[in-house]
């Protein structure tokens, strides 16, 4: 199931964002609540929103609602409250505080929800929030092992059943609420980050139907020593795919301290750290997000790099169409195909444009396709890539 997500929400990636530690935490939470330890479950959520406010968040969420509903459900909600009313406190004068300010920074200008949504949701992350725009192979492929999961979990652990299906109840409301209604309330939740932890439990669920079948894999010495196996064969995996062997090397830039992958992308913005000057303000075809990392240098509008303020929102939408002549409040390809569009519109840019955004915007250098042969000072190139001084 690796590399398929609905929304493209995945508690793994080759990447070290804030997501992976964030869910981490998540996991740790979960955990402390299966076993009864309140303090240390919300601890383990606190922190998971530090390093992602609405994945914390919404496993905050779902595991409060889920405590309250087995305490009606077994009779006991008052003194269940009593317990768990202290750490929610906890939680919202700690992580909470941090959420209203990200939130209240969300909301510095007003924007009608109609022109926030359109921008936001649609146009820029429609992969992970609008439902008609996930990838569709993923939906039907998931969808009927996220609908079956509670059912797999529900002898073993009536604990992630509950959780399990809370979150199928969520994003059933979700899709009509964000699809059809447009609600930016709904939307704002990015609901379907919780199907992340629905696989988690999917793979579990499976597992363990599978653990009741294979007697050897039934909890005993046996299943140790499995565990041992799989331990050793996953770590004997790492090592070989690492070290670059060509027949089986990964072909994807994880970001671990022993292995390295150097892309053209890569290179061509670790040549521009060397070889322009600090406050180079730049502009990349659409579909080039490496240079802030690795080239440490302003771009002056980044598809993927965007700041969480509606006041930036609108500006942001304004310089794409600047660059890339593609309207965010009224474009109908939205998404990765908007990315691709962009991509062919800037390799349309004259050298005349070029000059003209350079006096207009302040623009220093240009990231192009090096079969690009354009009259300013090429500063370095590669083998897809040329820089050019303005």
């Amino acid at each position: 199931l690796q590399y398929h997500s609905i929304g493209l929400s995945d508690l793994f990636g080759n990447d070290f964002s804030s997501s992976i530690p964030s869910d981490a935490m998540a996991v740790w939470a979960i955990y402390a609540w299966l076993k009864n330890k309140y303090l240390s479950c919300y601890v383990f959520l606190i922190f998971s929103t530090l390093f992602h406010p609405l994945g914390g968040f919404l496993i905050f969420f779902l595991i409060s609602v889920a405590i309250v509903i087995q305490a009606i459900s077994n009779k006991d909600l008052v003194s269940i409250l009593k317990k768990i009313a202290p750490f929610i406190l906890l939680y919202f004068a700690t992580a909470g505080i941090f959420i209203y300010a990200i939130y209240s920074r969300l909301n510095d200008i007003s924007v009608d929800n109609a022109t926030f949504f359109q921008i936001f949701f649609v146009f820029r992350n429609a992969h992970h929030f609008i439902p008609s725009h996930f990838v569709m192979r993923d939906v039907i492929l998931l969808s009927p092992i996220y609908l079956i999961t509670p059912i797999l979990l529900y002898k073993h652990n009536k604990n992630l059943a509950l959780l399990s299906l809370l979150i199928v109840i969520g994003c059933l409301i979700y899709v009509p609420a964000v699809q059809i209604g447009k609600m930016v309330i709904f939307a704002e939740s990015q609901w379907f980050k919780t199907t992340a932890f629905m696989k988690f439990f999917a793979v579990l669920g499976i597992l363990i139907g599978i653990q009741k079948i294979i007697p050897f894999l039934k909890p005993g010495k046996h299943a140790k020593q499995f565990l041992v196996i799989v331990i050793i064969g996953s770590a004997t995996w790492v090592m070989i795919i690492f070290p670059k062997i060509s027949i089986i090397a990964s072909q994807t830039p994880y970001e671990f301290p022993f292995y390295k992958k150097i892309t053209p992308e890569i290179d061509i913005s670790t040549l521009a750290k060397q070889k322009t000057p600090l406050d180079a303000l730049f502009i990349v075809p659409c579909s080039f997000d490496e240079l802030k990392y690795y080239g440490q240098r302003s771009t002056y509008v980044d598809f993927k790099a965007i700041t969480h303020s509606k006041s930036y929102i609108i500006e942001w939408a304004a310089r794409f169409k600047d660059i890339y002549a593609i309207d965010a409040q009224t474009s109908e390809v939205v998404s990765f195909d908007a990315i691709r569009l962009g991509d062919e519109n800037y390799n349309k840019i004259t050298a005349e444009r070029f000059l003209q955004l350079k006096n207009e915007k302040g623009l220093t250098h240009i990231i192009v396709d090096k079969n690009r042969v354009l009259p300013f000072n090429l500063v370095a190139s590669n083998s897809e890539y040329a820089i050019y001084a303005l």
